[in-house]
């Protein structure tokens, strides 16, 4: 089975699903009260004291969870995606949640551009060590029900090279394995 190309077309069709959980302050509520969430929370209120003002990036930034979360914290978010489907849903999100962010269409693969001094940017994906991912993934494309192109998991030391390689100051790898 051959997996569709990573294309805007391919994300746009997977933001456009009428089938996609539409309840964006359950959504978020439900994220709140994930370990991940806390521990990232925990770990950034470490490094810079209050999140208040934070300047975040969210990279590939679908509805932009994350974003949202560190924006209810007072964060100053800023959502990236090459989807204008997903950022037209994003905006939606935020504005149903009672929430602020700029919203900037583009590559995610060109964010060194994108991050501003003194801001952190979050890049989530998928864990190359990951199991039951690898498992999900592996059955779908052989079933053709695989719908988000091409999708690249990466190992806690292939992000940290790529920070190294792209001269910003890594924080914290947070990981399910």
């Amino acid at each position: 089975m051959r997996v569709k190309k990573n294309t805007i077309k391919v994300w746009d069709e997977v933001w456009s699903d009428v089938g996609l959980d539409t309840e964006d302050i359950s959504i978020l509520e439900v994220e709140r009260a994930t370990i991940r969430w806390s521990r990232i929370k925990t770990r950034l209120s470490k490094e810079f004291g209050n999140l208040k003002n934070l300047k975040v990036i969210e990279i590939g930034s679908g509805i932009g969870t994350y974003a949202a979360l560190l924006a209810s914290e007072g964060a100053k978010s800023t959502l990236l995606d090459y989807s204008p489907k997903a950022l037209k849903r994003a905006k939606e999100f935020f504005k149903n949640n009672k929430l602020k962010a700029e919203y900037v269409l583009g590559d995610a693969l060109d964010f060194p551009q994108q991050i501003k001094k003194n801001g952190i940017a979050i890049i989530i994906v998928p864990n190359k060590y990951n199991p039951p991912y690898r498992i999900y993934k592996f059955i779908s494309e052989f079933f053709g029900t695989w719908k988000f192109g091409e999708e690249y998991p990466y190992s806690r030391k292939e992000l940290k090279d790529i920070c190294i390689n792209s001269n910003h100051e890594l924080i914290s790898i947070f990981a399910s394995c």
